[in-house]
């Protein structure tokens, strides 16, 4: 996971700070998996900032669907 976002990060030529949002059952559910990941992305990618989704998948679904008419 971590040369994936190295090699995103590296290819979009990001300059500036950025936040990168894990998520994903093995992310949520496995802390220590989670937490080693967001350590090595912070160490090794220049400019990053790991965070977390603040809501459930479904609150998304349900702001979108409030925009629609």
């Amino acid at each position: 996971l971590l040369l994936a976002i190295e090699t995103v990060v590296m290819e979009l030529d990001f300059t500036d700070a950025y936040d990168i949002l894990l998520s994903g059952g093995n992310l949520i559910h496995q802390p220590i998996m989670a937490a080693k990941l967001s350590e090595s992305i912070e160490r090794n990618v220049k400019g990053a900032t790991v965070t977390f989704p603040r809501f459930k998948p479904v609150s998304g679904a349900v702001l979108l669907a409030m925009t629609l008419q």
